[in-house]
C-alpha cells in the first residue's frame, strides 16, 4: 500500500466521527429541503384549491346575477312593448277624435245647443297638440280601437 493511501486511511479513520456528523448533517439538509419543497408544493396546492373554490363561487353568483338581469330585461321589454302599444292606441284615438271633431264642425259650424263651437275648437286644438307630441312614435297601424 502506498504512503498516500495509508495516510488517507489514517486521516479518514481519525476523522470518522466528524465525517459521519457531516454526512448526517448533509442528509438532514437534503431531507429538510425536500420537506420544505414538499410543504411549499402542498401550500401552493391548497392556495390553488382555495382560489378554485372562490372562482367557482364567483362564477355561480355571476351566473345567477346574469339570469336575474335577463329576467328583468325581459320584463322591461314586455313593459316597454305594452307602453308602446298603449301609446299607439292613444295616437289612433286622437286621430279619430280629430277627424270626428272636424267633421262635426263642418256639419254644425254654429255648434249645437249645449255644446258651443269654442269648446269643440279647444278640444280639437288640445288633441292636435297631443298628436304632435307623439309625432316620433312609430306604430304599425294595427292599434286596437
Amino acid at each position: 500500500m502506498s504512503a498516500f493511501r495509508r495516510g488517507l486511511g489514517n486521516w479518514l479513520y481519525s476523522h470518522r466521527f466528524t465525517i459521519l456528523v457531516v454526512l448526517v448533517l448533509v442528509a438532514l439538509a437534503f431531507s429538510g429541503y425536500s420537506s420544505y419543497k414538499s410543504r411549499q408544493t402542498s401550500l401552493s396546492a391548497n392556495v390553488t384549491a382555495t382560489q378554485s373554490k372562490v372562482i367557482a363561487k364567483v362564477s355561480i353568483r355571476t351566473s345567477r346575477s346574469t339570469a336575474k338581469l335577463a329576467r328583468e330585461n325581459r320584463k322591461l321589454i314586455r313593459d316597454g312593448q305594452q307602453a308602446h302599444d298603449v301609446l299607439c292606441i292613444f295616437k289612433s284615438k286622437l286621430k279619430r277624435d280629430i277627424r270626428a271633431s272636424q267633421d262635426f264642425l263642418r256639419e254644425h259650424p254654429e255648434g249645437i245647443p249645449g255644446i258651443p263651437v269654442a269648446l269643440i275648437a279647444k278640444s280639437l286644438s288640445d288633441n292636435k297638440r297631443d298628436l304632435r307630441s307623439l309625432k316620433g312614435l312609430k306604430c304599425d297601424g294595427n292599434a286596437l280601437s
